[in-house]
């Protein structure tokens, strides 16, 4: 029906299920993208379809390019269709006053993302990517509104074997997720464990009570060494003392290392 978002991985449009009468989401791949991922996203959210905080599986596949550019070139995408979604954390912070959430809201928030990530920890993955864009809450009229939903699982990779044990650590790995939110694991290029997804929602969260960070808006080789050097408790200086505490437990974990999500929660119910 028309067009809901688009980026390097293609665009995103709102359509109508012919046979259910219902909207979804259909994301469709450029042809041209450097890093396909649409299959493994659908991979990854048909394995999710029983979780509470992943959009529903509808369909995926390889169709002709009728909509995206240079048909005669590029013949075919693949596509996914998903559950329709409501507005991402990234709009909803900015439309605030000075793009400062609540406290209230924030650890609401945080306490669900907190939730989605340990869910898909626990199914062996890794989301290397956690950032506001990629939450959503529910559309209002969605019965369950309202439901907060982790999103955009491209850049996912397996912590641990099909046995159960941790896969060994890379020496060397890329740059996986966005610079602002990255971990220092990431930007050092290492290999990345569960604590590095909390990491990047620990920056989440004091952008969302701060409005800003000190590195925002800063080339990714300068956030880098801008974030090394304030990522120490006076980051959280002013806000609620159980961000103190979440920071106090990430650091005190190794990339191998569980961390507990209960106590994190914990974190955010005492600022609620």
């Amino acid at each position: 029906l028309n067009i809901l978002g688009n980026g390097a991985f293609g665009e995103v449009y709102l359509a109508r299920d012919t046979n259910s009468g219902e909207h979804v989401a259909v994301k469709i791949e450029s042809p041209t993208t450097k890093r396909p991922s649409i299959r493994l996203e659908a991979s990854i959210l048909r394995r999710l379809m029983e979780e509470a905080y992943f959009p529903l599986y509808k369909d995926s596949g390889t169709k002709r390019n009728d909509i995206v550019a240079h048909p005669d070139r590029n013949p075919t995408s693949d596509y996914l269709v998903m559950q329709l979604l409501g507005k991402n954390i990234s709009d909803l912070k900015k439309a605030c006053p000075r793009e400062i959430m609540s406290i209230g809201m924030t650890a609401w928030l945080g306490y669900h993302m907190v939730s989605s990530i340990e869910r898909f920890h626990e199914h062996g993955l890794l989301h290397r990517d956690i950032k506001p864009a990629n939450f959503c809450l529910s559309r209002p009229d969605d019965p369950n509104h309202p439901q907060l939903y982790l999103v955009d699982m491209g850049l996912a990779r397996r912590w641990r074997n099909e046995d159960g044990a941790p896969r060994a650590l890379r020496k060397k790995a890329g740059f996986r997720g966005t610079a602002r939110y990255a971990s220092q694991a990431a930007h050092d290029g290492q290999d990345l464990g569960r604590v590095d997804d909390l990491w990047s929602l620990f920056y989440l969260l004091v952008e969302a009570l701060t409005g800003t960070l000190p590195w925002k808006g800063k080339e990714k080789d300068v956030i880098a060494k801008v974030k090394r050097a304030n990522t120490v408790p006076a980051l959280v200086a002013g806000l609620p003392m159980a961000m103190l505490g979440f920071f106090m437990h990430l650091n005190s974990l190794d990339r191998l290392a569980r961390p507990d999500y209960e106590a994190v929660r914990q974190c955010m119910q005492e600022m609620m």
